[in-house]
């Protein structure tokens, strides 16, 4: 708030935004909630001090997709962290591509960024 940040996304205990209340103020910041099993590090990263299994694209794809769905359902938002050293991989960018095209399948879903989340969220509330 100090910094005028119109939003956070460091929470992972919700699927809708909400507000943050601050000195005072209850709608001093957005929170757009996230979700580790959204964020594509714990499924595609490998490093030898933190060796774990890398998993195939249609693994991650079946979870992404089973949560687009549940959040969807709820009307929820569906919150993505991509990294451009696991995602931005061909064959995973292959992977994001699907998934695109899968929430796309969806009516009323809307792309955008995490400004134009917070700005819409504050403008309804």
């Amino acid at each position: 708030v100090e910094r005028k940040f119109l939003y956070d996304s460091t929470m992972f205990d919700a699927v809708n935004p909400y507000f943050h209340s601050v000195d005072g103020n209850s709608r001093a910041l957005v929170e757009l909630p996230v979700a580790w099993m959204l964020d594509d590090a714990p499924f595609m990263m490998f490093s030898i001090k933190t060796p774990r299994t890398m998993c195939t694209n249609e693994h991650i794809f079946k979870i992404w997709t089973d949560e687009f769905r549940a959040i969807y359902a709820a009307g929820g938002m569906f919150t993505t962290m991509l990294h451009p050293q696991f995602t931005g991989r061909p064959s995973r960018l292959l992977l994001l591509r699907e998934l695109i095209a899968h929430i796309q399948g969806h009516d009323g879903v809307w792309f955008c960024t995490g400004a134009e989340a917070a700005r819409a969220f504050a403008a309804q509330a």
